[in-house]
């Protein structure tokens, strides 16, 4: 019969693989990006009536306050995740895109909903309002406010606050895309 420290040194280890494999994956998406993207390539996938739009997804400024250091390169790694999935063609030529995506993300509030007797969170619930600008290639341009409603997102064991909030970033990224593609792309 297994002791309750066995038990939980298998699980600690369990935990530790899991990283790994999601470190090396990471590693390797983070290749695969750089190396499509780094030679000027495009990604695309047919079937669509949109297919022959060409976007180029810019920056996105953080405005929050107080100031959250890094969300700005989780939501634009969230949304080009996004766009990837969908039918469009990313281009890194602003010139000759049909539309350039950036925005301003206005604020990100964190907040911790229970503990685990330790003291570790377990629930969060984060709020994100992001100023959308989409730039069509004759100038016009749309401006949109994404704010998704707040909902809790349990922290997985393991798990930082960090890392739940990419999560959240990715849903709101999400509904970026639902909201642009819904009025602009048709």
């Amino acid at each position: 019969m297994k002791t309750k420290a066995t038990k939980t040194k298998e699980i600690h280890l369990s935990n530790k693989r899991t990283n790994i494999l999601l470190r090396i994956y990471l590693v390797i998406l983070a290749a695969l990006i750089i190396l499509v993207y780094g030679c000027g390539y495009h990604i695309s996938s047919s079937g669509s009536d949109i297919s022959d739009k060409t976007i180029v997804l810019d920056v996105f400024e953080n405005h929050t306050h107080p100031y959250q250091p890094g969300i700005e390169v989780y939501l634009y790694q969230a949304l080009s995740d996004e766009l990837m999935l969908s039918s469009f063609d990313l281009s890194q030529n602003k010139y000759t895109a049909d539309y350039v995506i950036t925005g301003n993300i206005i604020e990100y509030k964190q907040t911790v909903l229970s503990n685990a007797p330790d003291q570790t969170p377990t629930e969060i619930k984060v709020g994100v309002k992001i100023k959308i600008f989409v730039v069509e290639k004759g100038g016009r341009k749309n401006n949109y406010i994404v704010s998704p409603k707040p909902e809790p997102f349990a922290v997985v064991q393991g798990e930082t606050l960090e890392e739940a909030g990419r999560r959240a970033l990715r849903n709101a990224a999400r509904q970026i895309l639902s909201k642009i593609t819904g009025e602009d792309f048709k």
